[in-house]
């Protein structure tokens, strides 16, 4: 099996300038064309993208006719936190933009961005109508993107998803730590991981670190310096933690420049068979450090 075909491509930066390590801002479709050309040649096909990722969508759409082959994951939120009086209308009509945002590229999964939609009083005929969508041939897979174990928990035991994408990386080792990873695997839920770098935090060397983390500075120096003591580099050791866990289907990973393609690629391409490193230790309880949305720049 190609390990890089574990590998799926983020595409937040692609529509609004995205991870506190971006500082070139949002691609233009030249750089995203050429990223999926080289993505196509290492045998990554799968694209996760998002309505509330701005324009993301409509840039796949103009794109995707020439880089055929690709799979999408979209997320889709129908209610928007606004009441509505037909969920099935107004589910069927989100998923059709995205569909027509696109340019009639059908997708392989569509998530709910948020939880709350989907527990909600709404949350039963919600379910109801995704599930149509699915058996309607219109989408393969439908899931939640889900942000804390408490919150996949509560979805788990009341729906069935086909797919789920959640939060995983050295510092953040939520879902590994609760056993809902065994509970995804023992159901057959397809598990997407999202945050593999963390936002660019794992990637950062210690001086570089925001004054924010001034607190996590002794923590992030110990990680680095492990790394670099077993002659790993910070992209090689975020994606060896999360390859080597077979319980995730899917490890997405966000760039916006070809060069942070190439190197993820020539990352994996250089540890197939080496996923001996374990760096469990490294984990994090502090949210502070580990939720993005709590982040002060």
């Amino acid at each position: 099996m190609n390990v890089l075909s574990r590998i799926g491509l983020g595409s937040a930066q692609w529509g609004a300038k995205y991870g506190i390590t971006n500082a070139t801002g949002r691609p233009t479709d030249t750089t995203i064309s050429s990223m999926l050309k080289v993505a196509t040649s290492a045998g990554i096909d799968l694209i996760d993208t998002a309505q509330a990722y701005g324009d993301a969508e409509q840039t796949i759409g103009r794109l995707l006719p020439s880089h055929p082959g690709f799979h999408i994951v979209t997320k889709i939120s129908p209610k928007s936190g606004q009441p509505t009086n037909n969920v099935t209308d107004e589910t069927s009509a989100v998923i059709r933009r995205s569909i027509e945002n696109m340019n009639d590229q059908r997708p392989y999964g569509i998530l709910l961005h948020n939880t709350s939609e989907l527990l909600g009083p709404d949350g039963p005929p919600l379910w109801t109508s995704l599930c149509e969508q699915r058996d309607s041939g219109c989408v393969q897979k439908i899931g939640i993107s889900v942000y804390s174990p408490e919150e996949l928990d509560a979805v788990l035991s009341d729906f069935s998803p086909d797919l789920v994408q959640l939060p995983y990386n050295v510092y953040d080792q939520r879902f590994a730590r609760s056993g809902l990873l065994d509970t995804l695997r023992s159901r057959r839920i397809e598990v997407h991981a999202r945050s593999a770098f963390l936002q660019g935090l794992l990637l950062l060397p210690v001086e570089n670190l925001p004054p924010y983390f001034s607190d996590l500075t002794p923590h992030h120096k110990r990680y680095t310096d492990h790394i670099a003591s077993l002659g790993l580099t910070p992209v090689q050791a975020a994606l060896i933690f999360c390859l080597k866990d077979l319980r995730i289907d899917r490890v997405i990973v966000g760039c916006e420049t070809l060069p942070q393609l190439q190197d993820i690629i020539s990352s994996v391409e250089s540890l197939r068979d080496e996923y001996t490193w374990n760096f469990d230790i490294f984990n994090i309880d502090d949210l502070r450090f580990i939720l993005p949305t709590l982040w002060k720049h």
